[in-house]
């Protein structure tokens, strides 16, 4: 029944690893605090038709915050539709718990994706994406850190893997897989986007350019790749023009 429904099996796997935080709500943290209360007025504004919240004015006992001038949205933009479906019904403590939940769902989603396009078997596809669920520094995030857009960031990670994998099968839509999940690791966590940039995936891409049949083939999903990407920083750009003009302001 698993491998039919890989899905199912991955969601209970999702359930089961983050039982402590469905129970209890959101626990402890190094972060927990922050996200608590970015969650909180994110959501609010957001239910207010401000859709894309960037100062935080109850922060600092109302002096308000500029926190998301810097800090990525899409996370929180996750939270606010999660308040959306409730009704807002749910404490913050249980809403970031339910996200983050569908936030390790998703990765496990996505690199059972990957891992069937590497043309392994149903089983093993399985096997890894729960593995990837289960690393320990992927939970570490969640129960210790409270590394909530880091937690994010794991689930587009194996979805622009999957894009550099269409675009060397030359398979439509690899292209925009790749824009788009690369657009979603950079609205999740910046330093996550930045070493994976340096390393992960341009390493993959040159893998899979060795593996092209031909030379024409390889400088071709080079491009494409490339193309992805720019296209990626541009959708992040609503985050990250402001973000970059700022910085002067951040002292």
């Amino acid at each position: 029944m698993a491998l039919r429904h890989p899905a199912i099996a991955l969601l209970i796997a999702a359930v089961l690893l983050m039982v402590p935080s469905l129970i209890l709500g959101t626990l402890p943290s190094h972060s927990a605090a922050h996200n608590l209360a970015w969650a909180g007025q994110f959501a609010d504004q957001f239910r207010a038709s401000v859709f894309y919240p960037r100062w935080m004015a109850d922060s600092f006992e109302g002096l308000g915050g500029p926190a998301f001038y810097f800090y990525p949205p899409l996370p929180f933009w996750l939270d606010a539709l999660v308040s959306v479906v409730t009704l807002n019904t749910l404490p913050v403590t249980y809403r970031l718990a339910i996200s983050a939940t569908v936030l390790l769902w998703a990765s496990g989603l996505a690199m059972h994706a990957w891992l069937r396009r590497e043309e392994v078997g149903g089983g093993v596809a399985l096997l890894g994406a729960i593995a990837y669920m289960a690393a320990p520094y992927h939970l570490l995030d969640h129960y210790i850190r409270g590394a909530y857009a880091e937690f994010a960031a794991y689930a587009f990670l194996p979805l622009a893997a999957l894009g550099i994998r269409w675009i060397a099968d030359r398979r439509r839509g690899g292209v925009a897989i790749l824009a788009l999940s690369y657009a979603g690791l950079l609205l999740s966590h910046l330093p996550t986007a930045v070493l994976a940039s340096a390393t992960l995936l341009p390493a993959y891409v040159l893998f899979r350019a060795w593996r092209a049949t031909g030379a024409a083939a390889a400088v071709e999903l080079v491009a494409r790749s490339a193309l992805g990407a720019a296209l990626g920083v541009g959708l992040a750009a609503i985050y990250l023009g402001p973000a970059l003009d700022l910085q002067a302001w951040i002292a």
